[in-house]
């Protein structure tokens, strides 16, 4: 069965091989559908720094540096949102607004940026945080932090820790 499909495969390009071509690089091929892929928006942050104790003349702030990949200029929306739990197990939600006004992003440059909150207090110490950066093109990336410390943690981990935080109100050994 598994033979007869090939052969009929074969067949059919046999008789036409530009049909090979076509299939390859014409319009809805392999070749095509492959660089849209590559060459998708998207956006890389490194964070680099979060103060969450506001001061009379300062107020809570984030440092980060954003980088468009890809092949199109993009830019960043002005709203960041953070949701994480507080010690407690409240699910909590902050805004920051990103200080600049020019918040595009050339493709492969870095930028530095500085956003701050409207909140003016001390923000309360989060567990599990993640960070929604979404640019004004593409798809939106979330950056998913353990702790204070700063630690990065995949998808499936960050998932996996923070069910057990939720349910068992501990952290999983790491």
């Amino acid at each position: 069965m598994i033979y007869a499909f090939f052969k009929a495969v074969l067949d059919y390009f046999w008789q036409d091989p530009l049909r090979l071509l076509t299939m390859l690089g014409g319009s809805g091929g392999f070749v095509y559908w492959i660089n849209l892929y590559r060459n998708r928006m998207r956006i890389r942050i490194r964070m680099f720094r979060e103060k969450c104790m506001a001061t009379d003349n300062q107020k809570t702030f984030l440092e980060f540096e954003a980088e468009s990949i890809g092949n199109m200029p993009t830019s960043l929306e002005p709203k960041i949102i953070l949701t994480g739990y507080s010690p407690k197990h409240e699910f909590r939600v902050f805004e920051y607004l990103i200080d600049s006004h020019d918040r595009s992003l050339s493709p492969n440059v870095p930028k530095p940026f500085e956003a701050s909150t409207k909140y003016d207090k001390i923000l309360p110490h989060l567990f599990y945080k993640t960070y929604r950066f979404t640019p004004t093109r593409g798809k939106s990336l979330k950056i998913r932090i353990r702790n204070a410390k700063g630690v990065v943690l995949s998808f499936p981990r960050f998932l996996y820790e923070c069910l057990i935080f939720r349910i068992f109100g501990k952290f999983p050994n790491s």
